[in-house]
């Protein structure tokens, strides 16, 4: 076995620690590189976790800077959003005030996007957690 003196321990260490800054940066690059993924493009509802079938009229949501911005069958939503690597929080927003017969539907997506805490992208379609339990799934 060879010795390797001071400077090769060090040297030693150095790159270890270097290896493990590359691993920790390479995961937070990707994390960062999915909420990109989210951000300034339109997501079209697809299914959500209502035994009903989806509404009659689109629904979809864009995010960016921060805001989520949601069309609903007859009325229009903007909240905060914080967005971190797997978590999704959506606070209190405003809405449009319009009618329509489809009201129990925009009902039911407002509070299923309240409920969600975790976000992922699966085969291209961003899904919408509660927990473990996936409540909404949109694609781009």
């Amino acid at each position: 076995m060879k010795k390797f003196g001071v400077w090769g321990v060090v040297v030693g260490i150095v790159v270890a620690c270097l290896l493990a800054a590359a691993m920790v940066l390479s995961r937070s690059g990707v994390a960062q590189a999915d909420s990109v993924q989210i951000e300034a493009k339109t997501w079209t509802l697809i299914e959500w976790a209502e035994s009903a079938p989806l509404p009659a009229a689109p629904v979809t949501i864009q995010i960016e800077a921060g805001r989520l911005h949601a069309q609903l069958p007859c009325n229009s939503v903007t909240a905060p959003v914080q967005i971190g690597a797997s978590e999704f929080h959506v606070g209190a927003g405003a809405a449009t005030l319009k009618f329509c017969d489809q009201m129990a539907d925009e009902t039911a997506v407002t509070q299923l996007l309240g409920s969600v805490q975790v976000w992922r992208i699966d085969a291209g379609e961003l899904v919408l957690s509660s927990g473990d339990e996936p409540v909404l799934r949109f694609t781009a």
